[in-house]
């Protein structure tokens, strides 16, 4: 973290759903979003026209220039695992939308490159608070939907 206390955060993947991410990081004095990345340039431009945000064209590059303490991965599923452990393996914390991997294996190598870095993943799991989603959780949990 830079001396200033905030943390610096990057967006992996500049789609619909880092357009939500970067409206709430906007909103958190503490975080200071550094730098974007998109393997579509026209993505990447679209993402921070009007802006003086960097926009990377290539993860490397990213890590290297803009050092951020966190990304948030926002890319296609199939990518996940192998985003985060590229950024997991340069030290830098991941916030993985979900699924975090493909496989129960593919998650297994994140965990350990998480492990191995001393560097923090989380999957964003962020309807798990809603209340649909909540009162969804208690009829499975109760038994009252039978075996699921």
């Amino acid at each position: 973290m830079k001396s200033s206390g905030r943390v610096r955060v990057a967006l992996i993947g500049c789609g619909r759903i880092a357009r939500v991410h970067r409206s709430y990081l906007e909103k958190i004095a503490d975080a200071e979003l550094v730098g974007v990345f998109d393997v579509d340039q026209g993505s990447r431009e679209s993402f921070v026209a009007g802006s003086t945000l960097p926009a990377f064209a290539s993860l490397a590059e990213l890590i290297e220039s803009a050092r951020p303490d966190v990304a948030h991965v926002l890319t296609p599923p199939t990518t996940h695992a192998a985003v985060a452990k590229q950024l997991l393996a340069a030290g830098v914390n991941a916030l993985v939308e979900k699924p975090l991997a493909m496989s129960a294996a593919e998650a297994d190598e994140v965990v350990a490159a998480a492990r191995q870095a001393g560097a923090w993943v989380s999957v964003d799991h962020n309807r798990f608070f809603d209340p649909v989603v909540q009162r969804a959780a208690a009829a499975v949990e109760s038994g009252r939907l039978g075996d699921v």
